[in-house]
């Protein structure tokens, strides 16, 4: 009975899973943009909250920077807030990388004043009854000046890291944060190869117990092949794991210069392999050892595409961009989601942008959260598309239904415009978890499941929904 149980829950979740962000239903610029501002050089997605960096921005004087908060409101993106540098300057580059993470946003500014002039700094904000309010303002303690710190920054839980890739001319550092009450404190310096000219830190995410660090220059085993370091948090402190290449790497594939990681699976993008066509390589932990679990290519892949110089994940899902490639004119630009099922990914659609023929650079920065995603350009003010589900329908919210964040840290939100809704939750053996009734919103407690994967469940009337659910 146990592996017919087993089987039947195998299938659900090899067969049902959330939507996948296909089709562009809205166009996002920046209401007070300009030329030049670089609106959409770092974007960032957590649940129905979306952040979108423009660190060329003039708010406070040239090129000071600013990212705009958005929310998901009726099936619209709606702008919410401007976030500024409380002490911004000229040339700050405030917006550079951005990341959110439950009620906490982080936004770079890798040329601002931190522990000296032009060493760089990184700004917390919290969220404090739907209005983000600064928080603090957080530098490295031996920043020096030109050390880029900020180039890239990344949250999860209780930790902040922020990659300083021209720190030591060029070996990089990553500076890694913890949260003591409302106080963001340095805990860590990590560094690579030590190596002039790697980069290292150039990317940078984390997830849970994980960080992972892009060197996209890193010389070993050969000149400029790139790789990606691993940590891991080890009762607080933050210890190095391993280095990854990719098995046919070659010299000038930049592996690292893009990286972002989601529970158990790193993507790393190599947008110089095979000539600039690009790769992005998928890295997995078993539980004891990371090792490539695939190699991801455009199935038109072109010289000069420079596929994979950025890369997003969430789950069982990969976005790359590829914002050289050619359609109808030159360097117009490219997405391409990839789909996991089991061990394998396959490639499922091409996302271009609807207006392909007045923009470029479409695919330079990608973001992605269970079934939305954000493809930019930066041509012009820049630009930013957002993609969900074919289903969903902006004129018609009927049998309206919306799951996420899928993988969940803590809570799980559901929404819905139907009554009556049942929830039911199962682990992978079959055994019943949790139940609730669903009338309009649901927010679900999972905090004390143990990471792994499991079966959503959602009776309607003469309908039923399986979803296949990540627990970090």
């Amino acid at each position: 009975m146990k592996r017919i149980i087993f089987l039947q829950i195998f299938v659900l979740l090899s067969v049902f899973m959330t939507a996948q962000p296909t089709s562009e239903f809205q166009k996002i610029l920046a209401n007070d943009g300009v030329t030049d501002d670089m609106f959409g050089n770092s974007m960032a997605i957590f649940g129905d909250i979306a952040v979108i960096g423009a660190p060329q921005n003039d708010n406070s004087a040239s090129n000071s920077g600013a990212a705009y908060v958005y929310e998901l409101q009726n099936h619209t993106w709606t702008f919410v807030q401007k976030l500024v540098a409380p002490d911004g300057e000229e040339a700050d580059m405030f917006g550079e990388s951005v990341d959110i993470d439950s009620n906490y946003i982080v936004v770079s500014a890798y040329q601002a004043v931190g522990v000296g002039a032009n060493t760089g700094a990184a700004y917390v904000f919290v969220d404090n009854s739907g209005t983000w309010e600064f928080q603090q303002k957080i530098y490295a303690d031996d920043g020096e000046s030109a050390d880029n710190f900020g180039k890239s920054v990344a949250i999860s839980g209780d930790y902040i890291v922020v990659g300083a890739d021209n720190e030591d001319f060029g070996s990089g550092s990553a500076y890694v944060f913890k949260l003591n009450d409302t106080s963001w404190t340095q805990v860590a310096k990590l560094e690579g190869d030590d190596s002039l000219n790697d980069y290292f830190a150039h990317s940078v995410d984390i997830d849970g117990d994980f960080i992972a660090v892009g060197a996209w220059q890193s010389n070993s085993p050969e000149s400029n092949m790139g790789g990606v370091f691993v940590f891991q948090n080890n009762a607080g402190t933050w210890q190095f794991v391993t280095k990854l290449v990719a098995d046919d790497a070659q010299i000038d594939d930049a592996l690292g210069y893009s990286v972002a990681i989601s529970g158990n699976t790193i993507v790393a993008g190599a947008h110089g392999c095979d000539n600039n066509k690009g790769a992005a390589y998928v890295f997995v932990f078993d539980g004891t050892d990371w090792s490539q679990q695939a190699k991801l290519q455009a199935s038109d892949a072109g010289y000069d595409d420079y596929f994979g110089k950025n890369v997003s994940i969430s789950g069982d899902y990969v976005i790359a961009g590829a914002q050289r490639n050619d359609i109808a004119k030159s360097d117009e630009g490219a997405a391409y989601l990839f789909v996991r099922t089991g061990n394998n990914w396959t490639q499922t659609t091409k996302l271009t942008a609807s207006d392909a023929d007045d923009t470029g650079l479409f695919g330079y920065y990608t973001a992605i959260d269970g079934e939305f995603a954000m493809i930019s350009t930066v041509q012009e003010k820049g630009k930013v598309y957002a993609f969900a589900p074919a289903t969903f329908d902006v004129k018609n919210v009927d049998n309206y239904l919306r799951i996420y964040p899928n993988p969940v840290d803590d809570f799980l939100n559901i929404e819905t415009n139907e009554k009556n809704h049942e929830i039911s939750i199962f682990d992978a053996s079959g055994k019943y978890l949790i139940n609730s009734k669903l009338d309009d919103n649901l927010r679900i407690d999972l905090s004390s499941l143990p990471s792994g994967i499991y079966t959503l469940q959602i009776k309607g009337v003469g309908s039923v929904k399986t979803v296949k659910l990540v627990k970090k």
